[in-house]
């Protein structure tokens, strides 16, 4: 097994974070969104949120592997996550930046996470960076097409 350093073990917590923050943001559009593009926004945002548990739970069952508990409250979730909280957004097409916003958070701290499991010899988490980066590509290139323009580029 391999042995992960204390920060790749805190922005583990960090990606925990981000995925419930993504996950709440979700919800919130999936309610809110209206207009010509309801029924396909209101479906894609729901499929979203239900993709977004999943991460979460694969974060925090991979911190629990490494011995590590995963509680949070709101108000640490709003404090760690690099996923940003405000939601503001009132049309359809400022929902659909706002997620790929959250997608570059995302894919930027898993990569991240990638780079350091891989230098630690960490293949599970390692694998785990990599399967969640492919869902957030995938999902940033229906997102970008949502809005009718070329994939913005995953940083």
């Amino acid at each position: 097994m391999a042995i992960i350093n204390e920060g790749t073990i805190a922005k583990l917590r960090r990606l925990a974070a981000s995925w419930q923050v993504f996950n709440i943001k979700m919800h919130q559009y999936h309610y809110n969104v209206v207009g010509e593009t309801f029924d396909e926004l209101h479906k894609l945002f729901k499929e979203l949120y239900e993709e977004a548990d999943a991460h979460y739970d694969a974060v925090s069952e991979r911190m629990r592997q490494i011995g590590e508990r995963v509680v949070f409250s709101c108000a640490e979730l709003a404090e760690q996550s690099a996923v940003n909280d405000e939601n503001n957004a009132n049309t359809p097409q400022e929902m659909l930046r706002g997620t790929i916003d959250a997608f570059a958070a995302l894919s930027s701290l898993q990569t991240e996470i990638w780079f350091e499991s891989d230098d630690q010899k960490d293949i599970v988490t390692n694998d785990l960076m990599v399967q969640l980066n492919k869902a957030v590509e995938f999902k940033n290139w229906m997102v970008s097409a949502q809005l009718g323009r070329e994939v913005e580029p995953v940083k």
